[in-house]
C-alpha cells in the first residue's frame, strides 16, 4: 500500500502540480550564482512598468521583488514567476485596495499570457503594510537580496498530518456541496484554506514545505478547490437567475 507520501508523489506524474523537488542551487535560467540574471531582471522590470500603465492612476512604488518557489531552491518546471509590486498607500487612498487590485490582476491575467524563459508570470500588487513575509524575496528594484533563501540539508514532510489535515477539509467540502450550501458558506471554508496555507507558508519554519502548503496543493491537484469554485459560482447565477 502506497505511503501518502508515495500517492502525492504519483499525483504529481499524472497533474504536475505537486512537486517536492529540492535544488542544491537556484534556478540557472532566472539566476546566475545567486544574481538575478540582468536580461530576466530587465524584462521583468519591463512587465511590471506595462502592468502599472494599465492604472488610470499613477501609483508611487516603493518596490518590486520576487517571491516564491523561483527565488528559492525548491522550483520546479511549473513554478510561477510572481512579481510583487509594492506602492505607497498614500497613492492608492479612496480605492477598496483588495477588490479593486485583484480585479485589476485578474483583467490583467485574461488578457495576458506572459513568461519568463518558460515560467508564467503572475503579476500582483499591494500597499506596503500588506504584504506576507516570504521565506525568500529578491527586490528586482535594487538588485539585491531582501531575504536570501536558506538551503534545507535535511527536509522532513509531516506525511500523516498533511494526510490528515486533506481528508479532514474533503469531507467538509463534500458536505457542504451535498447540502447545496449557499455562497457566502462557500466562501468561508474558501477564506480557511486559504489562511491555512498563509500560515504555513509565513508563520512556520518549513514554509512551502509545510502542512499547510502542501495540503492546499493536494486539494487544489485533486480538483477539490476547483469544484468549490464552481459551486460558489453556480449558486450565485442561481440567486440571480428568474424561471
Amino acid at each position: 500500500m502506497l505511503t501518502f507520501k508515495q500517492y502525492l508523489l504519483e499525483e504529481v506524474k499524472k497533474s504536475k502540480e505537486i512537486n517536492f523537488e529540492y535544488h542544491a542551487e537556484l534556478n540557472p535560467e532566472i539566476w546566475k550564482g545567486d544574481k538575478l540574471r540582468p536580461e530576466v531582471r530587465k524584462k521583468a522590470l519591463e512587465i511590471a512598468k506595462e502592468f502599472l500603465n494599465s492604472f488610470p492612476t499613477k501609483l508611487k512604488v516603493i518596490d518590486i521583488y520576487i517571491p516564491g518557489s523561483l527565488a528559492n531552491y525548491n522550483w520546479t518546471k511549473k513554478s510561477d514567476f510572481d512579481l510583487h509590486i509594492i506602492i505607497d498607500p498614500v497613492s492608492c487612498r479612496g480605492i477598496n485596495v483588495d477588490d479593486y487590485f485583484k480585479a485589476k490582476g485578474a483583467e490583467w491575467k485574461t488578457k495576458h499570457n506572459i513568461s519568463i524563459r518558460g515560467f508564467k508570470v503572475e503579476v500582483f500588487i499591494e500597499p506596503k503594510g500588506t504584504t506576507h513575509e516570504s521565506s525568500a524575496e529578491y527586490s528586482i528594484e535594487s538588485d539585491k537580496w531582501i531575504k536570501k533563501p536558506k538551503h534545507i540539508k535535511d527536509l522532513e514532510i509531516d506525511e500523516d498530518e498533511i494526510e490528515k489535515t486533506v481528508r479532514n477539509l474533503q469531507k467538509k467540502i463534500r458536505i457542504l456541496l451535498s447540502k447545496n450550501a449557499n455562497p457566502k458558506e462557500i466562501e468561508k471554508l474558501k477564506e480557511k484554506i486559504r489562511v491555512m496555507r498563509e500560515r504555513g507558508l509565513y508563520r512556520t519554519k518549513k514554509g512551502e514545505f509545510s502542512v499547510g502548503n502542501l495540503a492546499f496543493k493536494a486539494l487544489r491537484s485533486k480538483g477539490d478547490l476547483d469544484r468549490l469554485t464552481r459551486a460558489k459560482r453556480s449558486r450565485e447565477d442561481e440567486k440571480l437567475s428568474l424561471d
